[in-house]
């Protein structure tokens, strides 16, 4: 009896051996699949820690793990692209900081040059001493437009710009703007040819933005003109949009450049900078500007034949 007990319980461990063995090997067929998934899911996961964000898994397998690698792949794709915006962004800062320095060396060594000048009495004829102190103004009010820039840049970045709307008469936002202008129109011999529909007496929205806007195109159309040649302002209304047209007869813009002026830093004909000057951020700020009043600014160009920029706002009467 005893003989047959123990013969039984060698039996059945030799089954239970058998049975432990055949499950084994089923299990690691099927787990052999997820082992290899969670080794390259970990291999990823090394590389995307490193900052490798374009690593993506390719997993055969069961719904989990391919649904597993898809949720990888996506976190990985986001990662990507919200690094990619913080570098963007941060090379745009650098840039930024790199042109403002290098436009502002050349009115502050001019301003120091003939102040000097003028302190040591280098200078003692009367007429030269005037041409000193006007080119010292003048580049003192390049400097300041290039860090009005800058604050304009730096407040739509932060969105630091909360609508004002108020009622805008036409009539007395054109006069304050071109009379900023009066002396260099005055000096280059221009006029500006205002033409505004008769129906067109007021609007609502932002006065200072609009301002603004308007100003950047007036000084980037005199810009890139010729003395001796007009500028145009048009103001057209169509349902609930005011549109002001700002034409020059200046040296256009190239069919493959009229998207990137609107870009940041950018500037047509870098080798013109020196006869034009300015920081490359005047109509980056009119666009960006406009946007924040839920309209556009289009530009519509052909070189030697001029631009016309197009300022599209809605009017805010009701809200």
């Amino acid at each position: 009896m005893m003989i047959l007990e123990t013969r039984t319980a060698v039996y059945a461990m030799i089954v239970a051996l058998v049975a432990s063995t055949i499950a084994f090997s089923i299990n690691f067929a099927l787990l052999r699949p997820a082992f290899r998934s969670f080794r390259k899911l970990s291999a990823a996961s090394r590389k995307i820690a490193q900052g490798e964000f374009d690593e993506t898994l390719e997993i055969n397998g069961p719904f989990e793990t391919k649904a597993m690698a898809e949720d990888f792949n996506e976190m990985a794709r986001r990662l990507d692209s919200m690094f990619k915006q913080i570098r963007e962004g941060e090379q745009d800062r650098k840039d930024l900081i790199a042109n403002l320095s290098h436009d502002i060396k050349t009115p502050m060594a001019s301003i120091r040059s003939f102040s000097e000048a003028l302190l040591d009495d280098l200078v003692t004829d009367e007429a030269d001493k005037r041409q000193y102190i006007r080119t010292i103004h003048r580049e003192t009010i390049r400097l300041n437009h290039l860090v009005d820039e800058l604050m304009q840049v730096t407040e739509i970045d932060r969105q630091e710009h909360p609508l004002k709307i108020t009622r805008i008469w036409l009539d007395s936002l054109i006069v304050h703007v071109l009379q900023t202008f009066d002396a260099q129109l005055k000096r280059e011999h221009r006029d500006v040819r205002v033409r505004v529909r008769a129906d067109i007496a007021s609007f609502y929205g932002d006065f200072n933005i609009i301002c603004r806007i308007l100003y950047n195109l007036i000084e980037n159309a005199l810009k890139f003109s010729d003395p001796g040649t007009d500028v145009e302002i048009e103001v057209q209304s169509d349902l609930d949009t005011i549109r002001f047209h700002v034409k020059d007869y200046g040296m256009g813009i190239p069919q493959e450049e009229q998207d990137k002026i609107f870009a940041r830093l950018y500037r047509i004909e870098k080798s013109r900078n020196i006869k034009h000057g300015g920081s490359g951020l005047g109509l980056h700020i009119a666009r960006s500007l406009a946007e924040l009043l839920g309209g556009t600014l289009t530009v519509v160009s052909k070189p030697g034949d001029g631009s016309t920029f197009t300022l599209s706002v809605p009017d805010r009467q009701h809200g």
